[in-house]
This record gives C-alpha cells, structure tokens and sequence, in this order.
C-alpha cells in the first residue's frame, strides 16, 4: 500500500461517527503519543453488523481505524475474533517505524477491549 492510500482512508468518512444504538463502545488511548480511537458497534444474528471510530491522532492511527471498519464490517463474529495485529498491520501495508506501529495497532487494541462482546455466543446444548 502506498502512502497515498494511507491518506485516502484517513479521509474517508465512511465509518466516522458513532454507531446509533451501538451493542458496544471502548475507547482506547496510545499511552506515549495520547491517539485515541473511540470505537462502537452493533452484533446481530453472529455478525458484526456495523462498526464506527472517532478518533483523535495522527494520519496513521486515523487511517488504521477507518481499514478495520471497512475490512470488519459485516464479517462473521467468528473471523472478526480471528483478526490477529498481523492482520491489522497487513492492511496497512506499509513499513512502520516502532512508534508508527503502536498508531497502526490502536485500533487492533480497541477492538479487543470489546471482545466480550465480540466473543461467537456458545452453542446450545444439544438434546439428548
């Protein structure tokens, strides 16, 4: 990815705001640089059925958010709760200082303070 793809999705508005009547929201701060990434949700039927960020914070941290919306939305709970910082750092796709790589994984680390929410719901036991 160039780095002008990473300035396309930091001004994509697409998955800016908050979600109306959200299942879930976190917000989680960068602790060194203080980026901060809101991020809300609605589940239904085992999917993750919409999903926003607001975001304060750097072109990278901003276009982070706005790759793991577009790339989680509408997915299975069950590949959202596979979703690994490799996988987040692969979408997006540029070589990051060590700095860099904390803003490219704080939204990763949102997501993962709503895992209970996230988490595929038990299957119900079956019937004898």
């Amino acid at each position: 990815m160039s780095e002008d793809r990473l300035l396309e999705f930091f001004e994509l508005r697409t998955h800016r705001g908050r979600v109306p009547d959200a299942t879930a929201s976190t917000c989680h701060r960068h602790p060194s640089c203080g980026d901060e990434i809101e991020l809300s949700l609605t589940i239904e039927a085992g999917t993750l059925q919409s999903i926003r960020f607001e975001a304060r914070g750097c072109v990278v941290s901003q276009a982070a958010a706005a790759m793991l919306c577009e790339h989680l939305e509408g997915k299975p709970l069950a590949e959202v709760n596979a979703f690994t910082p490799r996988d987040m750092l692969a979408l997006v796709g540029l070589p990051l200082s060590p700095r860099r790589l904390g803003c490219a994984l704080l939204p990763y680390e949102a997501l993962r303070l709503l895992e209970p929410f996230v988490a595929p719901s038990p299957a119900p036991p079956t019937s004898p």
